[in-house]
C-alpha cells in the first residue's frame, strides 16, 4: 500500500519561509561550520546537517522563541553539529593524519593555510567563539546568544582564544595576522 493524495505523507512540504532561510544563510552558515571543522567536504555535509536539525525544529522555535534572529537561530545548530562532529571518536585519527598530512605540504601551501594552523591550536568551542567573532562578524551579545553562555564567558573566551592565536601565529611567518590581532 503505497500514500495516496489522501493520505498525508510524513514530512510536510518544504515552508517557503524555510527555502528563503536556506538560501540566505547557507553560505554564511557553511563558512561558520568550515571554519570549526577545518575540511570542506565535511563542512558541506555537516551545512546540509544543521538545515535537517533546523527544518525539523522549525515550528518548535515558532512556538518557544519566535523573537529569536534566525540567523542566531541557524548559528546555533551549525555550531552543535560541527562541534558534536570533532568530539566523535574519529576525530584523534583524522587530526593524526592531518597532522601527519601537514608536515609533507609544500612550503607555500603551508604558509597560505596560516589562518587553519592558527585554528588548529583551539578546542572545538574556542574556535566556535573565533569564527563568530572574526569570520560572521557577531557581537559578544549576539555570539553569547548564538552558544547560550554567558555574556562574560564568551568575552573571556574570546581573550584566551586570541592569546592562543597570538602564540601559534609567533610560529609563522604571517605578520599580518599577528598585527590583527594585536590591533
Amino acid at each position: 500500500m503505497g500514500i495516496t493524495q489522501d493520505t498525508p505523507s510524513r514530512e510536510p512540504e518544504p515552508a517557503p519561509d524555510f527555502e528563503v532561510l536556506y538560501e540566505r544563510f547557507r553560505l554564511p552558515v557553511y563558512r561558520v561550520v568550515r571554519g570549526i571543522v577545518l575540511d570542506a567536504d565535511a563542512a558541506e555535509r555537516l551545512t546540509q546537517e544543521a538545515f535537517e536539525r533546523a527544518y525539523h525544529a522549525r515550528r518548535r522555535r515558532a512556538r518557544e522563541s519566535p523573537q529569536e534572529s534566525p540567523q542566531i537561530w541557524l548559528y546555533r545548530i551549525a555550531v552543535d553539529v560541527a562541534v558534536r562532529h570533532l568530539q566523535g571518536p574519529w576525530w584523534k585519527r583524522l587530526r593524526l593524519s592531518r597532522l601527519l598530512a601537514a608536515t609533507r605540504r609544500p612550503r607555500e601551501e603551508t604558509a597560505r593555510s596560516a589562518a587553519e594552523h592558527v585554528l588548529w591550536s583551539l578546542s572545538p568551542r574556542h574556535r566556535a567563539v573565533v569564527v563568530l567573532s572574526f569570520y560572521a562578524r557577531l557581537s559578544n551579545p549576539e555570539i553569547a546568544a548564538a552558544l547560550q553562555l554567558p555574556e562574560a564567558v564568551v568575552a573571556v573566551q574570546l581573550e584566551f582564544a586570541t592569546e592562543v592565536m597570538r602564540a601559534a601565529l609567533s610560529t609563522t611567518d604571517q605578520p599580518s595576522g599577528r598585527e590583527r590581532l594585536n590591533g
